[in-house]
């Protein structure tokens, strides 16, 4: 499976009005290959809008670029962001659905910094999976790398709370597992409580 993971800033009128995007949504959760479909809004940044997207394959994202009404989705978005969207798709090593249902889900962006790689930034965060069944308020990890992105990942965290999330990192093991991820690269987090749409 691989998710598309939508991002923008939400227009005023989407802002006044959720159901505004109730057309856009319909028509990804009808596209063939779609399993489902998920918004939030990112508690840091209040006006970012996020649409997950889980497909079977990336073939199916491909196919609903093509289909002749895809038109169609593109004006139904206009009226929801005062921004381009950016589209990434993501490729996880184990399936999101848990972390993206957990009542927070950190998403981190992370970028290699001068003079270390991705596979040693990847390595570094695999040992944060590896401790997850410690930390009760962790409800899974995935990793993957951003299609369009070079060089780039995402990961997804679920969490009980942004407070559990900041109280678990000021922890042992976690604590230092993310130092040493700190040390080799460029993160950027966001903090969204999704809902099934």
């Amino acid at each position: 499976m691989i998710d598309s993971v939508i991002t923008f800033t939400a227009s005023k009128a989407l802002l006044a009005d959720p159901d505004l995007a109730n057309g856009a949504l319909d028509y990804l959760k009808s596209q063939e290959g779609c399993q489902s479909v998920r918004r939030g809004y990112a508690v840091d940044e209040s006006t970012k809008a996020y649409f997950v997207i889980t497909w079977i394959s990336y073939d199916s994202y491909k196919k609903m670029l093509k289909c002749a009404d895809y038109p169609s989705f593109k004006e139904a978005m206009k009226k929801l962001h005062t921004d381009a969207p950016l589209v990434w798709n993501v490729e996880y090593d184990v399936d999101s659905c848990r972390p993206l249902d957990a009542p927070v889900t950190e998403c981190a962006t992370i970028r290699a910094t001068a003079g270390h790689t991705l596979p040693e930034v990847m390595a570094a965060i695999k040992k944060i999976q590896a401790v997850d069944p410690r930390y009760k308020s962790m409800h899974g990890i995935s990793i993957g790398e951003i299609k369009e992105e070079n060089e780039k990942i995402l990961v997804v965290i679920g969490w009980d709370s942004i407070k559990a999330h900041i109280d678990a990192a000021k922890t042992s093991p976690l604590q230092e597992l993310i130092w040493e991820i700190i040390e080799v690269a460029d993160i950027e987090v966001s903090h969204v409580p999704f809902t099934l749409y």
